[in-house]
């Protein structure tokens, strides 16, 4: 559960290369950069950082999958046609709430420690994302990049449906319920 409410689960390299994209935008005050762009960053900064060939390899490789998901995402209307994601810490924080639920009913722990996980998910959460749609976003693309090898199947698709259902339904409590 630490782990999952650390962000530990869904790996660093994809944080660490959502946020280099992030910091380039806001350092030159753009809406957006390209690919070749991005992974002249991510050269750059794990050069400065003193990381190996094999972690510059890795974490290009990581900006590269996001790329490609997000354009599908895109494609598909989860993110705006402009949109991107900025983090994948969402996967963490369902996983989390999971955990809390599954741990409950499997008598793992009592309802209050349950319910305090689940809380602490949800601030968490909170402080991270704007809204239902950008949670989800997140959430799905931790999922893909930690699941799915870009094949776009049933790690993807199910979650997307979810998607759809929770942001379109009339009766959905992600349209009656404030993030």
């Amino acid at each position: 559960m630490q782990d999952l409410l650390a962000g530990r689960n869904i790996g660093g390299d994809g944080e660490v290369v959502l946020a280099i994209r992030m910091t380039a935008r806001q350092q030159w005050g753009v809406e957006s950069i390209s690919m070749s762009q991005w992974l002249d960053c991510i050269t750059q900064w794990c050069r400065t950082s003193g990381h190996s060939a094999e972690v510059e390899k890795q974490c290009r490789s990581i900006a590269q999958r996001v790329g490609r998901y997000e354009s599908r995402f895109r494609a598909d209307g989860l993110i705006p046609p402009e949109g991107f994601v900025t983090s994948m810490l969402a996967y963490d924080y369902g996983r989390a709430v999971n955990m809390a639920r599954w741990g409950f009913l499997a008598e793992y722990c009592g309802s209050v420690v349950a319910e305090q996980c689940i809380l602490r998910a949800s601030t968490l959460a909170r402080a991270k994302y704007v809204s239902w749609q950008e949670f989800s976003a997140s959430y799905i693309l931790g999922r893909v990049i930690r699941l799915d090898d870009d094949g776009y199947n049933s790690y993807y698709q199910r979650v997307f449906d979810g998607h759809r259902i929770l942001t379109g339904h009339p009766d959905s409590p992600w349209r009656h319920m404030q993030f």
